[in-house]
C-alpha cells in the first residue's frame, strides 16, 4: 500500500511537471496549470484502484497520458485563438458589434490613433468605455488604448483638461479631441474628424428676417447646427442671393416657411447646384408662397400647401404632430423607424421624370388625409412628406431632398423631439455624399423614448385591462371544471 501511495505521488508530480511545461509553452495561466495538474492526479488515483498494484498503476499511467494529450490539444487551440482573435456577438441587439460605418472609418485609418480612457475606478462609465474600446482595438491595429485613473494620477489627468472629470481623449497625430460620453457614434466621429481632410461645409440659407445657425431662440437653428458639427461638418449661415457671397457649401439647407423666398432665391440656389451643391428644402402648409412653390415645381413635385392629418398616427393629445414612418431601404433613412413632424404638408411625386428619380423617404399611414388652404379636401392615403432625388442624367450634379415641415429644423422642435436629430444628420450626410458615415447607429443609453399613437394606447389598455384578467379567469375556470369532473 505504501509503495502504491508513493507511486501515485510520483506519478502526480510527473503529471504536474508535464502539464506545467505544456501550459507554459502555450502561454496558459497558472490557475489553469494547477487545475489541470490536480485533475490529472485525481484521475490517476481513481484509475489506480484495482486488484493488483502495477496493473492499476498502468491504467493510471494510460489515463494520465490521454488526459495530457487532451490538455496539449487545448493548449495548442488556446495559442491559435490568441494569435487569431475572433469575437462573436450572440445578443439580439448586436450590442457588442461595431456598426458598418465605424468599421469603414477604421479601415481607412492611415496613422495610429491613441485613445486614453480617463475614468476613476468607481465611475459608471469606466466599464462601458472598456468594453467599447476593446471592440475598436480588435477591429483595427491602428487603435492604441490606455486607461488613466484620475484618482491615482491626478496631475496627469489634469493635463487632459476637460477630460479630467471623465471621458475619452482621442489623439491622432498632433490633433486632439475629447469625447465626454463613451458611445460608438461620438467616438467614431472624433476619430474621423481628426483626419487630415478638411471638414465639409453645410450652409443654412438665412434670408433677411429669418433665423440663423447661431440663433438659440425657439425658431433658430442652433441645435441643428450643433448636431451637424458633431458629425464633423462646418456649419455656416449664408444668403445665396448676396452677390458678395463666395461660399460654395457641399449642402444647402433652406428651412424657409414663415414667408416666401426672395424672388432671386431660386436662381441663386440653382447656381449653387450647378457648382455641385446638394439642397434640402422645407415647405409648409398654409399661405401661398409662389416663389418657393415655383422652385419645388421646377423639380417636378406637386405641392398644394395642404395640411395633413392622420387619425391613426399622431401624438397623444397633439393631433397636429404626426408620426411618420421612414423608409428602411434608403441610405438616408436606414435604421430610422419614425420621425415627428409638427404640422406637415404632403406633396406628390412625378410619375416619370427623365432628369431625376424621386423616392419617398417618409410617409403617413393609409388613413391619412389633408385639407387645402381654402378648406377643401386635399390628397388622401399614404401621403409622402419627405422625398429625395439623385440626378440620373444631365450636367448638373448634386442631390435634392424636400421635407414637408419647416419647424422640423428649429430649436423648439429638436429640443422637444430629439429623435428628429438622427433624421436630420442622416439626410445631410446622404446629401453630402458621405455614405460611409451613414447609420444605423446604436441608440445612446438612457431612458428610451417610446412614441405611441392613440390606437396603440387603446390596444395596450385592452390587453392590460381586459385580456390579461380574462386569461386568468379562463385558467381558473378550467381548473374548477377539471376539479368537478374528478
Amino acid at each position: 500500500m505504501k509503495s502504491r501511495a508513493l507511486g501515485l505521488v510520483l506519478l502526480a508530480a510527473l503529471f504536474l511537471l508535464l502539464a506545467g511545461t505544456v501550459a507554459a509553452s502555450a502561454g496558459l495561466s497558472g490557475k489553469l496549470f494547477i487545475a489541470s495538474g490536480l485533475a490529472l492526479a485525481a484521475g490517476a488515483a481513481a484509475a489506480s484502484r484495482g486488484p493488483g498494484g502495477w496493473p492499476g498503476l498502468t491504467r493510471s499511467l494510460l489515463l494520465g497520458l490521454y488526459t495530457l494529450l487532451v490538455l496539449a490539444i487545448l493548449a495548442v487551440s488556446d495559442g491559435l485563438l490568441e494569435n487569431h482573435r475572433a469575437r462573436y456577438d450572440w445578443t439580439g441587439a448586436r450590442a457588442f458589434t461595431l456598426t458598418p460605418a465605424t468599421l469603414r472609418v477604421l479601415r481607412e485609418l492611415d496613422e495610429d490613433v491613441a485613445v486614453t480612457a480617463v475614468f476613476s475606478a468607481t465611475s459608471p462609465g469606466r466599464h462601458m468605455a472598456r468594453d467599447l474600446l476593446k471592440l475598436y482595438e480588435l477591429a483595427s491595429g491602428r487603435i492604441r488604448i490606455r486607461t488613466l485613473d484620475p484618482d491615482l494620477h491626478p496631475s496627469e489627468a489634469r493635463r487632459h483638461g476637460d477630460a479630467a472629470g471623465g471621458g475619452l481623449v482621442v489623439e491622432r497625430g498632433n490633433r486632439r479631441r475629447v469625447v465626454r460620453r463613451p458611445a460608438e457614434r461620438e467616438l467614431t466621429m472624433a476619430i474621423h474628424g481628426l483626419g487630415k481632410a478638411a471638414r465639409a461645409r453645410v450652409a443654412f440659407a438665412c434670408f433677411p428676417g429669418e433665423g440663423t445657425a447661431t440663433d438659440r431662440g425657439v425658431l433658430g437653428y442652433a441645435l441643428a447646427a450643433a448636431a451637424l458639427e458633431k458629425e464633423n461638418f462646418q456649419v455656416v449661415s449664408m444668403d445665396p442671393t448676396d452677390p458678395s457671397t463666395s461660399t460654395t457649401p457641399v449642402t444647402l439647407i433652406v428651412p424657409y416657411g414663415r414667408r416666401d423666398l426672395p424672388s432671386r432665391a431660386p436662381d441663386a440656389i440653382e447656381a449653387l447646384r450647378t457648382r455641385g451643391t446638394s439642397v434640402l428644402v422645407a415647405v409648409e402648409p398654409g399661405e401661398p408662397r409662389p416663389v418657393l412653390a415655383g422652385l419645388v415645381a421646377s423639380w417636378g413635385l406637386l405641392w398644394q400647401r395642404a395640411k395633413a392629418s392622420d387619425p391613426s398616427s399622431h401624438l397623444e393629445n397633439d393631433p397636429g404632430t404626426l408620426v411618420v414612418r421612414c423608409r428602411s431601404d434608403h441610405p438616408a433613412t436606414q435604421g430610422l423607424a419614425e420621425a415627428l413632424l409638427p404640422g406637415a404638408t404632403p406633396f406628390a411625386l412625378p410619375s416619370e421624370d427623365d432628369i431625376a428619380t424621386w423616392q419617398p423617404l417618409a410617409a403617413l399611414s393609409p388613413r391619412a388625409s389633408s385639407t387645402l388652404p381654402d378648406g377643401g379636401a386635399g390628397p388622401a392615403g399614404a401621403l409622402v412628406v419627405l422625398a429625395a432625388a439623385e440626378r440620373r442624367t444631365g450636367p448638373e450634379p448634386g442631390r435634392r431632398a424636400v421635407i414637408g415641415d419647416t419647424d422640423f429644423f428649429t430649436n423648439g422642435a429638436l429640443s422637444r423631439w430629439p429623435v428628429n436629430r438622427e433624421l436630420l444628420v442622416n439626410l445631410v450626410n446622404w446629401l453630402s455624399e458621405r455614405e460611409e458615415l451613414l447609420g444605423p447607429w446604436p441608440q445612446p443609453e438612457g431612458p428610451p423614448q417610446v412614441i405611441l399613437t392613440d390606437r396603440q394606447l387603446r390596444a395596450i389598455a385592452a390587453i392590460v385591462l381586459v385580456g390579461m384578467p380574462g386569461l386568468f379567469c379562463l385558467i381558473a375556470l378550467g381548473v374548477w371544471l377539471e376539479g368537478r369532473r374528478r
